[in-house]
């Protein structure tokens, strides 16, 4: 029998996004957004969205595009590889295979759901995350 292991240790990620930015005069707020990389070039364009910045460009009232650049923080949690063969996302307290194997958020393989809470008087619903 294989044994479990992290395939995918946990970790903090930036990811960074921009947007061309038209603010109709009298705002202050953007009117128009339009995905695009960090020198101002569109991405990511379509038939509708190119009738659109064609109209933010033809529209005076419009004004200049500005970039806009967007960081977005989160943590991608480890991932584990069960003994089953199934990865498991070791996102929360406790976390579950399909194989019905419990483990940690560090990947410690629990006891049997069967024993849990002998020694404290819990239920297995208040150790958390329970299918």
């Amino acid at each position: 029998m294989s044994t479990s292991k992290i395939i995918r240790k946990g970790k903090r990620v930036t990811e960074v996004t921009h947007l061309l930015a038209f603010t109709r005069e009298g705002r202050s707020y953007p009117s128009m957004l339009f995905p695009c990389d960090e020198f101002g070039n569109r991405i990511a364009r379509n038939t509708t969205a190119d009738q659109n910045y064609l109209a933010a460009l033809g529209n005076p009232a419009m004004g200049n595009a500005e970039i806009i650049r967007e960081e977005r923080r989160y943590y991608q949690p480890p991932i584990l590889l069960c003994s089953c063969g199934a990865e498991v996302v070791l996102s929360g307290f406790t976390n579950t295979c399909r194989c019905h194997r419990d483990y940690n958020s560090s990947g410690q393989l629990l006891a049997s759901r069967d024993q849990w809470g002998e020694e404290t008087g819990e239920h297995p619903a208040d150790i958390g995350r329970i299918p």
